[in-house]
């Protein structure tokens, strides 16, 4: 079998549209910074100052990270023959081994659809990594059945056709 990597973008107008909220809050939090001063009570003035400030730091963060996701995007997902890659998030990335792999699905929770991938062994990939990356696996393991649930909708391809070209690579 040759060599065959698929990668699969995530959309631009998704990503543009988070850039845009998070810098609107970002624009908020600098505005109460700012603006502290007006309120009355010294105690609740550094309240908002402190929320503000800690606003200013998650909402740079998020703003510049969605930003170098457009103009540098990482494929939201690749399957190579060393396995499945995603990057949903900066705390949301990892490599499944295709031995690992039992499955895929699209499920619907709540408003939003997401993609599973099945795992044989989905306790032992939640204490794989030894970061953020665990914490943030056992609460998608607890929610969706599975450490990897990727949206839907954050993807430029049709899903469906995805997992089928996968599929029919071999992988």
């Amino acid at each position: 079998m040759e060599a065959v990597t698929l990668i699969y973008k995530a959309k631009k107008s998704r990503l543009v549209g988070q850039a845009l909220v998070s810098g609107a809050a970002l624009g908020l939090s600098v505005w109460m910074m700012g603006n502290a001063e007006i309120v009355m009570h010294r105690e609740l003035r550094l309240v908002v100052f402190f929320v503000a400030f800690i606003g200013c730091i998650v909402f740079g963060y998020t703003t510049f990270y969605n930003f170098l996701r457009i103009f540098n995007s990482e494929p939201l997902l690749k399957a190579d023959a060393a396995g499945l890659w995603f990057h949903g998030s900066p705390m949301y990335n990892g490599k499944i081994l295709w031995s690992d792999i039992a499955g895929y699905q699209v499920a619907q929770y709540g408003l939003s659809k997401k993609v599973l991938v099945q795992l044989k062994d989905p306790v032992a990939f939640t204490t794989k990594y030894a970061d953020f990356r665990k914490y943030v696996f056992q609460r998608m393991y607890k929610r969706y059945g599975t450490p990897i649930a990727l949206p839907y909708n954050l993807f430029q391809d049709d899903v469906l056709q995805m997992i089928a070209a996968i599929r029919d690579a071999g992988f």
